[in-house]
């Protein structure tokens, strides 16, 4: 806060006196505000009464009593800038007839509350006598201070000047405020009490060692102050003033602290002429003073890049006052970001930001709550030249269990690298790299951000590649009807193989074969496949031999004997169950009999192949 310290140039006028009246005219000149009695004020001038055109002294009218109790009471008046105050008032006594008057029990009683305290009893107190008449020309004065209550009758009877035609009160050093009442009592039709222009009068207390003092504008779009000081505390004026712009204020009312000061706010500007007065003293005019405002702040903003990839870059602010605390707000994109920063010994702040682009920067001053305009420059904080671009390469349809396999290429940048996948990082040793997942549902990987070795990074990507999930069709149930092979289980594609070769046209559920010896059958439902064999044996489909076989005991419970005709050596048997699926094989054996007892009850196929011949059978395993 700048405090500039002006004296003041004042041009003040000595010996003015200083006033409050009441002369009941509701004039500008009565003030002297009544606050009580006001409905006994009568413009009767009693031109035909005794003494004659004495119930008003100036002016049409008067307070005036007639055969009544009566109260005037005058408001508390602030006179703390008058010395030598003092009250005076003009006092008749009149009747309509020579035969009436004041007598002793008629009186007019005044009391003074000073400072506050309340009226705390008769100050002055005037009773009649024998029909005592006087008017306002009367020469004696009840005279007293407001310290010594005084009561005084009237000295002449019937109509005399030797009475009390004024009452003054003299207050004391120190007295700041002052009301006053007045009771007047008479007891007649023909009676009147007359009291008019009344008067508190001083001199006027020299307005000297005055000064004004500046406060500037603490904060920025803010006021500042003046504060005048050298008043009399506790003390009423009207104060005016101009700017330098031209515009006037005033008259303002304004009052005294009760260390002589008034302070009162201003908008910054140069402010000159200052008139002060009091309501009955004289004017005191003052020199120019200048209130600032604090200074909205100026800057240069550069853009410093980065030369390492993965550091930041750098905004630097110049030509900022030194060593001050500053509030910076700006947009990176579009996220406000905001920071308190210290400008060093040259003015500079300095802050790290990454790549991207910055804009909308505006300085706040924080002790004044300056402002300097918004920058509405768009800045660009640009990396390293790293990676320039990636991509996702794959994505097709997979089978429930399958690994899925994604291709990820990399163009530019120094690997290895980093690659953000759904949110999660894998290493790449080379710019393309082969990643392996095992996807439960169908699934889309995108690439989101790749990292090269020098923590450059390219994000923002979006390339991805999706996985549709497909589940492996049930494994087929292939038996034999008599020469036919049938599939038990529905698909939606088949395809039938011999010896691991596909037969042509053979695409549907059952097929009838032209030869023994293994099948295969592949169901399909577009994506994934699943496949079963069987063994087929048809007895319409001649064994390829001149052998003769004997299988006993046929049905059978634990062996099961072979009896051929010639000697056959080193043969292979497979027996297989009605489903096709093979129970037990043997290679090259000369076994005859065969344990079976581990069997389940029930009818089995039996394949018997030498060097060059072959035989089928059937047998019971009870």
């Amino acid at each position: 806060m700048k405090k500039i310290l002006l004296i003041l140039v004042l041009i003040f006028t000595t010996n003015l006196k200083a006033q409050f009246f009441q002369g009941f005219e509701s004039s500008t000149n009565d003030n002297w505000t009544i606050v009580n009695g006001a409905d006994s004020i009568k413009n009767d001038a009693g031109a035909a009464y005794f003494p004659p055109s004495q119930t008003i002294l100036t002016g049409l009218n008067s307070w005036q009593v007639r055969n009544a109790i009566d109260t005037l009471e005058l408001s508390t008046i602030n006179i703390s800038s008058i010395t030598n105050p003092k009250v005076t008032i003009h006092l008749s006594s009149i009747s309509v007839t020579s035969g009436n008057g004041s007598d002793l029990g008629d009186s007019v009683l005044v009391y003074l509350n000073i400072n506050g305290l309340g009226f705390l009893g008769v100050n002055v107190s005037v009773l009649g006598n024998s029909n005592a008449r006087w008017g306002y020309n009367s020469t004696l004065v009840a005279t007293t201070s407001s310290s010594i209550p005084l009561s005084v009758q009237a000295p002449q009877a019937g109509t005399s000047t030797n009475n009390y035609g004024k009452i003054e009160i003299t207050l004391p050093f120190g007295t700041n405020t002052v009301a006053m009442k007045i009771v007047g009592k008479n007891n007649a039709t023909n009676e009147i009490w007359g009291v008019d222009d009344i008067l508190l009068a001083g001199d006027c207390i020299p307005l000297s060692n005055l000064n004004v003092i500046s406060f500037d504008a603490s904060t920025c779009n803010s006021d500042g102050s003046i504060e005048i000081s050298g008043l009399v505390p506790f003390t009423n004026y009207d104060l005016s003033y101009s700017e330098a712009s031209g515009n006037s204020f005033g008259p303002i009312s304004i009052t005294s602290d009760n260390l002589g000061l008034y302070s009162f706010p201003v908008i910054p500007g140069e402010y000159f002429d200052f008139i002060l007065s009091t309501t009955t003293c004289s004017d005191t005019i003052f020199s120019n003073v200048i209130v600032e405002s604090p200074i909205v702040p100026t800057v240069n903003l550069n853009i410093i890049n980065p030369t390492i990839c993965g550091t930041n870059g750098t905004l630097e602010f110049t030509i900022l006052e030194p060593n001050t605390v500053y509030n910076i707000n700006y947009l990176r994109n579009s996220t406000l970001q905001n920071g308190t920063y210290t400008s060093d010994n040259s003015g500079k702040i300095l802050i790290s930001v990454g790549p991207d682009s910055y804009s909308m920067f505006e300085i706040e001053n924080d002790a004044t709550g300056c402002k300097s305009d918004v920058d509405l420059t768009v800045y660009n904080v640009t990396a390293s030249v790293g990676v320039t671009n990636a991509n996702l390469f794959g994505g097709t349809n997979f089978c429930d269990g399958d690994s899925v396999y994604l291709m990820v290429m990399v163009n530019g940048g120094i690997p290895p690298y980093t690659a953000t996948i759904n949110g999660s990082n894998y290493n790449l040793a080379d710019s393309m790299a082969i990643l392996a997942f095992l996807p439960t549902t169908t699934t889309t990987y995108t690439l989101t951000t790749i990292v090269d070795n020098n923590a450059c990074n390219l994000s923002n990507l979006n390339s991805q590649q999706i996985y549709n999930f497909h589940l492996i069709p049930s494994k087929p149930i292939l038996i034999q009807e008599v020469d036919t092979l049938k599939c038990t289980s529905l698909s939606s594609n088949y395809q039938w193989y011999f010896q691991g070769n596909a037969i042509s046209g053979a695409t549907f559920a059952n097929y009838s074969p032209t030869q023994n010896g293994f099948y295969t059958l592949v169901v399909s439902n577009g994506f994934c496949e699943n496949s079963d064999s069987i063994l087929y044996t048809s007895t319409s489909i001649s064994s390829k031999s001149n052998t003769s076989i004997e299988i006993y005991p046929n049905p059978t419970k634990d062996i099961l004997n072979l009896n051929f005709n010639e000697n056959i050596k080193n043969y292979s048997l497979v027996i297989t169950n009605v489903l096709g699926e093979k129970v037990l094989e043997i290679e090259n054996t000369n076994d005859k009999s065969i344990y079976v007892s581990y069997l389940i009850s029930g009818f089995y196929n039996l394949l018997i192949k030498s060097s060059n011949e072959v035989w089928n059978s059937k047998f019971i395993k009870n």
